[in-house]
C-alpha cells in the first residue's frame, strides 16, 4: 500500500492501524504526507478561516490533585489568585473591544463561585458584545450545565488528558475517567458545543494509547480536541519527567484533523514554549483551525501556571491580534468574523475524494464554498438568507458538469440563478441562492453527483 491509499484508507475508515503507523514512521516523506493530506481536509472540511479565541484565565484555586499540573492544590508554591465576577466580564469587555468575539474562561475548579455567580458572569459577557462564551471550569453537575447554558453559556471544554484508564488513574488521584466521559456526553446533550483533549507525552504513554485517544475523538464527536504537549512543571510530583514533543503533538493534531475531519483544532498554547516562533504557524499548516491568546489580566496571567515558561505573558491585547493577523495572511488565510464554537464548520461533502489525492471520473473540486451550519446532529444554517456559494469544477480526462446539487431534507430548493445553469462546463463558475436557508434543516450538506 502506498502513502496516498493509507491515507485515503485513514480518510474514510479511520483504524488503529493506520493511526499507529504515522505516530510511529521515521518516514520523513510519509510524515510529511500526513501534513499535507491533513492540510487538504482542514480546507475542505474547515475552510481557510482561522478563529480566534481569547483566553480568560480567570482563577488559579483547584480542588484536584492532578499530578501534572502545577496548579494542583498540593502546590504550596502558587501564588493564588480569585477574580471577581465584574473583574471577569471587564476582562471579556476588552477582549471584545480589542476585536474578539468569543471568549474562552478557564479556571481551576474553583469552588467558590456559585451558580449564580456564573450566571451573572455569562449574562454581563453577552451584553457587552460577546457572541460565544466556551467554558472550561472542570466538572460540575448537571443541573449547574444546564444554568450555565440557559444563561448563554455555548460551548464546555473539558479535558480528559489520557483515555488510558490505568494513567488516568495514576495521573489524576480521586477521579474517575468514566464519569468523566459521562460529563461529555452530559454536556453535548443539554446543548453544548463540546471540547475534549489529551496531553502528549505523558510518562509511559504509548503510542497505542494515543491512537485508543484519537479514535475516542471520533467517537464522541466534539466540536472541539484541544490536544499540547506534556511539560513538567517543577513543583509538580511529575517535575523530573521528560517533555512531550512537539512533532508528536503535531502528528496527533493532522491524525484528529483526518479522523474528525470539521472539528474545531486549536493551536494550543502549551505547544508554543517549544518553539516559540514557529509552533503556531506550523500547527496551523498540519491541520488546526483556531488561536486562543491568553488575555487574562496581567497581574494575574503569571500566576495561572498550569506548566512553566509561557511566553507572550506581557504583549498588549492588541498588539498581539495585530501579530496573529500578520501571521495567518502570510499563510493565505483569514480570521473569520463568526463566533467560535457556535459555528463549527460544516463545508461541503463531495464524492471525489479530497484535493488531488483521489480524483474521480466526475471531476474533482477546485474551490469549494463555505457552508457554516450549526451542529452537525441538527446541521441548521444559522446566517439569514440569502446566502450566495460559487462552484468552479475541473476534470481529468473526462469533461465534468454539475449534474445535481440536492439537499437531503427540508423545504429551501437551490435555485439556479446563473445563465451556465445545470450544464456548466469546464471553466465556468456557476452561481446558486436560496432563499429559504433560514433554519433550513439539511443531511450532510451539498453533494456533487
Amino acid at each position: 500500500m502506498n502513502i496516498n491509499e493509507r491515507l485515503n484508507q485513514l480518510f474514510e475508515n479511520p483504524n488503529k492501524e493506520d493511526i499507529l503507523y504515522f505516530l510511529k514512521t521515521r518516514q520523513r516523506e510519509d510524515v510529511e504526507a500526513l501534513y499535507r493530506f491533513a492540510d487538504d481536509v482542514r480546507e475542505q472540511f474547515a475552510g481557510d478561516a482561522v478563529h480566534l479565541w481569547a483566553s480568560i484565565e480567570f482563577s488559579n484555586r483547584c480542588k484536584q490533585k492532578c499530578l501534572y499540573c502545577g496548579i494542583n492544590m498540593t502546590n504550596k508554591t502558587v501564588k493564588r489568585y480569585r477574580m471577581e465576577p465584574d473583574e471577569i466580564v471587564a476582562a471579556a469587555r476588552e477582549a471584545y473591544q480589542a476585536g474578539y468575539k468569543t471568549v474562552v474562561l478557564q479556571s481551576g475548579e474553583d469552588p467558590d463561585y456559585s451558580r449564580k455567580d456564573y450566571r451573572y458572569i455569562i449574562r454581563e459577557i453577552k451584553k457587552c458584545g460577546v457572541q460565544a462564551i466556551t467554558l472550561s471550569i472542570g466538572e460540575k453537575t448537571r443541573d449547574d450545565y444546564r444554568a450555565y447554558y440557559n444563561a448563554g453559556a455555548d460551548g464546555f471544554l473539558l479535558k480528559h488528558e489520557t483515555s488510558d484508564s490505568n494513567l488516568y488513574d495514576a495521573f489524576n488521584p480521586e477521579r474517575d475517567l468514566k464519569n468523566r466521559i459521562r460529563h461529555l456526553k452530559s454536556l453535548e446533550t443539554i446543548g453544548f458545543r463540546t471540547g475534549g483533549g489529551i496531553m502528549i507525552g505523558l510518562p509511559a504513554q504509548t503510542p497505542g494509547s494515543i491512537a485508543d485517544d484519537i479514535l475516542l475523538f471520533k467517537k464522541l464527536d466534539l466540536d472541539m480536541i484541544d490536544c499540547g504537549p506534556f511539560i513538567p512543571h517543577p513543583d509538580t510530583p511529575l517535575g523530573q519527567a521528560e517533555s512531550g514533543s512537539e512533532e508528536l503533538t503535531c502528528r496527533v493534531l493532522a491524525l484528529n484533523r483526518i479522523v474528525t475531519r470539521d472539528t474545531h483544532l486549536p493551536v494550543t498554547t502549551s505547544l508554543s514554549p517549544l518553539d516559540e516562533t514557529g509552533a503556531r504557524k506550523l500547527a496551523l499548516q498540519r491541520g488546526a483551525n483556531v488561536i486562543m491568546p491568553n488575555l487574562t489580566p496581567l497581574k494575574y496571567r503569571l500566576h495561572y501556571e498550569i506548566y512553566p515558561n509561557k511566553n507572550r505573558i506581557n504583549i498588549d491585547p492588541e498588539d498581539y491580534r495585530k501579530e496573529l493577523e500578520t501571521l495567518i495572511t502570510s499563510l493565505g488565510r483569514h480570521i473569520t468574523g463568526t463566533p467560535g464554537p457556535a459555528a463549527r464548520g460544516a463545508f461541503m461533502r463531495t464524492n471525489v475524494g479530497i484535493g488531488s489525492i483521489a480524483p474521480c471520473h466526475t471531476g474533482r473540486i477546485v474551490n469549494r464554498f463555505p457552508m457554516p451550519l450549526g451542529r452537525r446532529g441538527g446541521m441548521v444554517i444559522y446566517p439569514p438568507p440569502p446566502v450566495w456559494f460559487t462552484l468552479h469544477v475541473s476534470t481529468g480526462s473526462e469533461v465534468g458538469i454539475i449534474a445535481e446539487i440536492g439537499i437531503a431534507s427540508g423545504d429551501g430548493a437551490i435555485q439556479f440563478i446563473s445563465d451556465a445553469g445545470r450544464d456548466t462546463g469546464i471553466g465556468k463558475s456557476p452561481t446558486f441562492q436560496s432563499t429559504h436557508l433560514n433554519g433550513l434543516q439539511v443531511g450532510n450538506g451539498f453533494f456533487v453527483q
